[in-house]
């Protein structure tokens, strides 16, 4: 007979090797900048290789997901240049980079929710 706690050890275990999400669920932090979609193409291609290369996960989410991004940006930066995007314009440039053959999910089209703050 299996122990109660088997289940959750099993699935720990496969969570942490990325082969498949921990109860539907994944988090990553990334410690790097962010880019917004108004960037330009090569950066907004280098920032893409940064995230999926860190992605590393074997599974796609393959139903409605619901995402949550955070960011954390200098604010004294936001409010006093130019060198940052307000952050609606961060979200495109995530969300394409964790879709498709290197991503968590297969379309965008899966997002049924989103909050970024």
């Amino acid at each position: 007979m299996e122990a109660p706690e088997e289940p959750f050890h099993t699935e720990s275990i496969g969570a942490s090797k990325g082969i498949n999400p921990f109860f539907g669920e994944w988090r990553h932090k990334f410690n790097f900048s962010p880019v917004p979609h108004t960037a330009n193409g090569a950066r907004r291609k280098e920032f893409c290789e940064k995230v999926q290369n860190e992605i590393g996960c074997s599974y796609y989410f393959t139903d409605e997901v619901k995402v949550e991004i955070t960011l954390h940006i200098d604010e004294q930066r936001i409010r006093e240049t130019d060198q940052t995007a307000d952050v609606d314009n961060f979200a495109k440039c995530i969300l394409d980079c964790i879709k498709g053959k290197h991503g968590i999910l297969i379309d965008d089209c899966q997002i049924q929710s989103l909050h970024i703050s």
